[in-house]
């Protein structure tokens, strides 16, 4: 998946004040130089965005990365979670692309 411009797609009355404001404003969520960014670097960066929205579970959503592609698997609760991530993706300095094969399980 190419990296498109973020769209909000998912309820932003759900999320936290302090992460709905930053991902309605499109803000960018790092200040790490993408021309150095290595993929060890991704990979903390995106775990790392993923956590403070307070909305992802660790041990359910695993993220892989290959260059600057990211691959995210595993389970969230709610649809809306699963485009949030991509929100979050689109927002991450160092990635370029993406494929989000989480799956939603009202269950969790």
């Amino acid at each position: 998946m190419e990296k498109p411009k973020a769209v909000n797609t998912y309820d932003p009355d759900s999320l936290l004040p302090e992460n709905r404001d930053a991902l309605l404003e499109g803000e960018r969520l790092s200040t790490l130089p993408t021309a150095t960014t290595s993929a060890d670097d991704v990979l903390s960066l995106v775990r790392q965005r993923l956590l403070e929205t307070d909305y992802f579970d660790e041990s359910k959503v695993h993220v892989r990365v290959a260059g600057r592609r990211v691959t995210l698997t595993g389970e969230v609760r709610e649809e809306f979670l699963k485009r949030a991530a991509d929100d979050v993706m689109a927002n991450c300095d160092g990635v370029e692309s993406w494929d989000n094969q989480l799956v939603v399980n009202g269950a969790l």
